[in-house]
Formats: C-alpha cells, structure tokens, sequence
C-alpha cells in the first residue's frame, strides 16, 4: 500500500500496513469519558460543552455556573497555527505553550469527586489529596487523547495475506501508531496459525484416507 504509514512483514509472509484513520472518531462524543471539557473557541466546536464568547463576565464566574461544588478543574489551553491542538497545564496551571500569540486558554476540565470515586473504585472516606491526584491523572490523559485526535494522530492497520489479499483491519488507534502495529501482527500471527492448523488437518485427513485405501486393496 503506497500510503501506508509504516509497513512490516511477518511471519508466513503476511504483511501489516499501518495507517491514518481517514474518518477518526471524536473521543469527546463518540467514548464514554469521566470529566466533562467546557470550551468557548469563536470558530471550533471543541469539548463536550461549548460556551458563547461573552456570556459570562468572566471565566471564574462561569466555573461558579456550571460546575458542581467541589469538583476538581483544570484549565485547557489550545495552540492554533493552522490545525489546533490543546494541552493541560504542566506547572501552575500556566500556559503550556511557548507562543503567546497563537495560544491561549480555550476552556478547561472538570470532574466531581463523585465521579473521580466511581470511576477509580476508591472509598468515600479516601483523602482530598488523593482524590485530587486521581482527578489530575484522568482530566490529563483525556486532554492529550483529544490532543492526538485533533492532531490527526489516529491510526489503523490492514492485514494482507502472502498474495496480496486484504484479510483484516481496525482502525481508531489513538496517539502512537505502534499501539496499531502491535495489534495488526497479532491478527496476521493468529490467521498464520489458523492457515497452518487448517493445512495440517487436511494432510492429516489426506493420509487417513491413503491409509483406508491401502486397507482395502491390500
């Protein structure tokens, strides 16, 4: 395939072609996920909540309106110079990105403590500080999955059998395309055993019948 990605051949001459997702899914409409994205960009439906420029008087006011007491909230801020791309903060809640005129806080992330126990099975009593950790922990690793999407780093792969016959393929591998790879050599492994298997019987089949007629006109 001359679009591939990056190519591998493996064992029994199956070949894994790994590449961009033509139609990604979004992961912030299309997944289940445990925080909630309020966004206010003009020109882009970003997030899970979009808010009108200038409905609130400011951003502290709109947290107080639509986020329930005592979640956990983190800024997200977005870096635009062509394609879009967003980030949470890596210290202090600053601005993540180096260029101050093509970036800017976009919106931010929020999850209840609530949710934070549900989807972490931790106990009712567990410290603030932990819950907060949990929180960050999750708030972050949706951000960069969303990061990837829009970005495009989204991946799938496509199996071919040794005569060039497409025989698998799966897409939606969000971030690295070795998740993808990874997961394609083990379906051609898995049709490269199921073919030996499936060869070996009828030899076995074949000889079993040899053997039945040699009985017979011996």
């Amino acid at each position: 395939m001359n679009d591939s990605y990056e190519t591998e051949t493996v064992e029994g001459g199956y070949k894994v072609h790994v590449l961009f997702d033509p139609e990604p899914m979004n992961p912030r409409t299309e997944y289940d996920n445990a925080a909630t994205f309020v966004a206010w960009h003009g020109r882009r439906d970003l997030g899970d909540v979009n808010v009108p420029r200038g409905e609130y008087n400011s951003i502290e006011e709109l947290i107080r309106a639509t986020v329930p007491k005592g979640s956990f909230v983190q800024p997200v801020w977005a870096y635009e110079h062509g394609g879009i791309t967003v980030s949470t903060s890596s210290v202090d809640n600053a601005n993540p990105f180096s260029c101050p005129w093509d970036s800017g806080q976009v919106g931010f992330i929020y999850m209840s403590r609530d949710k934070v126990r549900e989807t972490m099975c931790v106990p009712r009593n567990s410290p603030i500080a932990k819950l907060a950790e949990h929180a960050g922990e999750i708030m972050n690793a949706e951000i960069a999955e969303y990061a990837n999407y829009l970005e495009g780093q989204v991946f799938g792969y496509v199996v071919e059998s040794p005569e060039g016959d497409e025989i698998d393929s799966c897409w939606g591998f969000i971030g690295e395309p070795s998740y993808a790879m990874e997961e394609g050599k083990n379906m051609a492994k898995y049709e490269h055993e199921q073919f030996v298997a499936k060869c070996e019987k009828a030899e076995r089949e074949t000889l079993e019948q040899l053997a039945r007629y040699a009985a017979i006109v011996g």
